[in-house]
């Protein structure tokens, strides 16, 4: 792998929260005079698991995720977010949101690029990176108390594979309805309502002006159906955005398979989505 510095527990919300940290990679060579693009990587877990911690197994695999991005020039830093065992919905998207802000506003420490920010994302961190996208600008779902409050939290292209995009369409058959609804009732609390369940989906804030995106999802994917992916294609198309997407619907091994997110054959195409658009 290339040579990087790595900044590991960044305190992104200014608390002290374990939740609320980010670590970050930067290649050999960037500086404020020749900043690179950074990409942020949400993970996923159904916003109730997943985690990134100094010496586990979740900072390996991030940082093996990554290795391609790395070595094709970009930075990286991977996220935690309060996960919605500890702050329900709209804590996850607050702490993301904060830390683009946290970046942005110590890109030139960090010899980063503000204006050269991707949000990457799988199954529950692909919904929040496409929320990112759709919300650039909208100050709602901006939390004032974190830190870099005054810095923009927009990003400038979106990765989501496999992604929830449709929360109050998200229902299974069978012995998984109970463990979709188990998910959806943490991200947004014991009898939530269908409003609450369309304000936290990316399917519901679609505009033609949102960040372009590249959406990848396993057509055989049998916990997040890929007409989640179906579903908001045809919606950003509605709205005349079809331009600023690329979609992928490969065949694989279903949700999670490696090939949609991880393998070379999907981190290839990322990287390549990305320097077209920001190269």
């Amino acid at each position: 792998m290339t040579d990087i510095t790595e900044y590991i527990d960044q305190d992104y919300a200014g608390n002290g929260r374990q939740s609320q940290k980010l670590y970050l990679a930067i290649p050999a060579g960037a500086s404020a005079g020749h900043p690179v693009p950074v990409v942020i990587y949400i993970h996923g877990g159904g916003w109730i698991g997943g985690t990134f911690a100094p010496g586990s197994t979740g900072l390996a695999t991030g940082r093996d995720d990554t290795n391609a991005f790395l070595e094709a020039g970009y930075a990286v830093a991977v996220i935690n977010y309060r996960l919605s065992t500890e702050a329900r919905w709209p804590a996850q998207i607050h702490d993301c949101k904060a830390a683009v802000r946290f970046l942005r506003a110590h890109a030139g420490e960090y010899g980063i690029d503000p204006d050269r920010i991707v949000a990457w994302g799988a199954s529950a961190g692909a919904h929040l990176a496409q929320f990112l996208g759709f919300t650039n600008g909208d100050a709602r779902y901006d939390d004032p108390a974190s830190a870099a409050s005054g810095v923009s939290s927009d990003v400038n292209l979106v990765i989501a594979a496999f992604g929830i995009s449709d929360i109050s369409r998200w229902v299974l058959p069978g012995p998984r309805y109970d463990e979709v609804e188990d998910y959806k009732t943490k991200l947004l609390g014991a009898g939530y309502t269908q409003e609450a369940a369309h304000d936290a989906s990316p399917i519901d804030h679609v505009h033609a002006g949102m960040a372009p995106m590249l959406l990848a999802h396993a057509d055989d994917d049998a916990l997040v159906p890929c007409d989640q992916t179906h579903w908001l294609e045809a919606a950003i198309h509605e709205v005349g955005g079809g331009a600023s997407i690329e979609t992928w619907y490969p065949h694989t091994g279903g949700h999670g398979d490696p090939r949609v997110w991880r393998a070379p054959e999907a981190t290839d195409r990322f990287i390549d989505f990305c320097d077209r658009h920001l190269r």
